[in-house]
This record gives C-alpha cells, sequence and structure tokens, in this order.
C-alpha cells in the first residue's frame, strides 16, 4: 500500500500564485469587515471617516482571530483606539458587540447558502440550509429604524439598503475568508465551494463559540471531515497551516505595526519637530 507523501511536501509544492491569491481573498475578508465596522459606527451615532473605522476593523479582527476571545480581544483593541478619536468606552464596548453579532449572523447566513447551493446534500440538510438563512431574511424585513438604548448607548438600526449592506459584508468576509483557504487547496474545482463554505462557515462558529485561537482543532476537523476534500486530509492539513499563515499570522503582525503606529500617532509630531527655536523680533527698517 502505498503511504501518502508528508504534509511538508504538500506545503512545498503549493504554487506561489496560490498563496498570493489567499493574500487577495483574505485582504478581500478584512475589508468587508472594516465595511460592517463603520456601519456599527454609525448605529451608535458616532461615523467616523472610512480609513478610521477600517484601521480600527483591521486591528481588531486580525487580534482577535490569532489571539481568540473575540469579544475579549476586540473591545482591549478597540477602546485603545477609539478613546484616541472621541468615543467613550460604553461606545467602543457597543462597537464591539455589534461587530461581532453581525458576523456571527452572517457566517450562520453563509453557511445556509452553502448547503442550498451544495451539490449532492440530501432535502434534509436543505431544509437545513433554508432554515439557517431564515435569520438573515428576518434582519432584512424587520428591525429598520428602532431605536433602543443599550448599556447608556442609543443604537439605531438602519434602514433596508444600510441592512443589506451590512448582511453583504458579512456573507462576503465569510465567503472571502474561506476562499483563502479552498484556493489554496490543491485541485480544488468550483462546483465543490458551496459545501465547502458550509463546512468552514460551521467550523468558523463552533471555534468562535469556544474563543479558540485561529479555530486549532475545530475548524481542521470541520473542514477535513465535512468539507469537499476530506478524502484528501494531507492536502487539508497543508492548506490549513499556510491559511493560518496567510489570514492570521501575517495579518496579525501588521496589525502590531499598525496598533502601534495609531498609538504612537499622537506624538509624532511633537517629537519630530522637537523645540522650537524663540522667535527674533525684527527691528524697523531692518
Amino acid at each position: 500500500m502505498a503511504r501518502a507523501p508528508p504534509v511538508g511536501a504538500y506545503l512545498r509544492a503549493t504554487p506561489w500564485w496560490k498563496i498570493g491569491a489567499g493574500f487577495l481573498a483574505g485582504a478581500a475578508s478584512y475589508a468587508c469587515l472594516a465595511t460592517m465596522e463603520w456601519c456599527a459606527l454609525g448605529a451608535i451615532g458616532r461615523p467616523l471617516p472610512r480609513l478610521r473605522a477600517g484601521l480600527a476593523a483591521f486591528v481588531a479582527w486580525s487580534l482577535s482571530n490569532t489571539v481568540g476571545l473575540t469579544v475579549a480581544t476586540g473591545t482591549v483593541v478597540r477602546l485603545r483606539l477609539y478613546s484616541q478619536w472621541g468615543l467613550t468606552s460604553k461606545q467602543g464596548a457597543a462597537i464591539t458587540l455589534l461587530s461581532t453579532a453581525a458576523v456571527t449572523l452572517s457566517t450562520v447566513v453563509s453557511c445556509g447558502v452553502g448547503l442550498l447551493l451544495a451539490l449532492g446534500p440530501t432535502i434534509y440538510l436543505k431544509a437545513g440550509g433554508l432554515l439557517l438563512v431564515l435569520p438573515g431574511l428576518l434582519w432584512l424585513a424587520r428591525f429598520g429604524g428602532s431605536q433602543r438604548t443599550v448599556a447608556g448607548v442609543r443604537l439605531t438600526a438602519p434602514p433596508f439598503a444600510g441592512r443589506a449592506r451590512i448582511l453583504a459584508a458579512g456573507v462576503g468576509d465569510s465567503a472571502f475568508s474561506g476562499a483563502a483557504l479552498f484556493l489554496l487547496l490543491p485541485g480544488a474545482s468550483p462546483t465543490d465551494f458551496p459545501g465547502f463554505l458550509a463546512a468552514f462557515a460551521f467550523g468558523s462558529l463552533a471555534s468562535g463559540a469556544f474563543g479558540i485561537p485561529n479555530g486549532l482543532g475545530v475548524l481542521d476537523a470541520a473542514v477535513i471531515g465535512l468539507g469537499a476534500r476530506a478524502s484528501a486530509a494531507h492536502e487539508t492539513a497543508a492548506a490549513l497551516i499556510l491559511y493560518r499563515i496567510v489570514y492570521n499570522v501575517v495579518p496579525s503582525l501588521v496589525g502590531l505595526l499598525v496598533f502601534g503606529v495609531l498609538q504612537f500617532a499622537p506624538l509624532k509630531p511633537r517629537l519630530l519637530s522637537g523645540p522650537r527655536a524663540p522667535k527674533r523680533s525684527r527691528r524697523p527698517g531692518t
């Protein structure tokens, strides 16, 4: 019986263009997260420029995806950043809760969409997919314009267009983050992606519920055990390693760098300019 090549062989055999495509898909995923962050700021009545919202979202999500404990990690990072931009601690915590809730809802919907579009699932799985999509439909149909105050922060649900933007961005986040892994799988066929997305979204939900950094173990089991590549465990394991480098390790290092720069930015002009020389008085006629 032929022995399967080790995982390292699959890592070395992965083409560079696939790794580059994984980075592009990961960047698109973080762009979707930035869109949801910007919408959450609008929901609490404290809109900020898209660049600031995008930087805060990238730093918070890149670190929380790697460290784990999404709510705790995201809250600490956002409090540090948003306090510089005039938001209170309650508003910063509200942004974390709203963003996390939006991502969770969208991931559930993405799992349902994957089951509905996948080739081969039984009628029971299709019915389960429909049930998973229903929360997204309810989000689109209700809550528009409603207001409520939670922990001293006034929340306003966006109109239909805003709700659709949030849901589309959330599903896009799941699709692009899943694609970052799917593109790294050798021989992956586009027709396999819906079923893979369902397994990937399920693994993301399970790992998020337990606060596991990088989804270690949980995401692996879901993707290998339920995904379209279940028959190629060695290839999938190698792709998971590359995926964590592409989507977690590198973005978290960049996020730490950005976080440090943003913390240093308020002091930068004073440090670069140095002490000012006293102005010389000019005599008349000179």
